[in-house]
């Protein structure tokens, strides 16, 4: 999958141990993208909860994010 995370989403899914790849060095592409692989649906459902606590986190932190 190929998902534009933002500059810090991508370092912080990395501290909950989802392997995110770098996708700007695809051509157009910046260090706000970010390649991930999902292999099953223990990987989809942690990857999940995980997407779902950093937006909460990072709400808290800009409520206009």
């Amino acid at each position: 999958m190929l998902a534009q995370l933002g500059r810090d989403l991508y370092q912080q899914l990395r501290s909950h141990s989802i392997a995110v790849r770098r996708a700007d060095t695809f051509e157009g592409l910046d260090e706000t993208w970010a390649r991930i692989a999902v292999r099953d649906s223990e990987t989809l459902a942690h990857l999940t909860t995980a997407l779902d606590a950093l937006r909460n986190i990072n709400s808290e932190k800009d409520p206009h994010a």
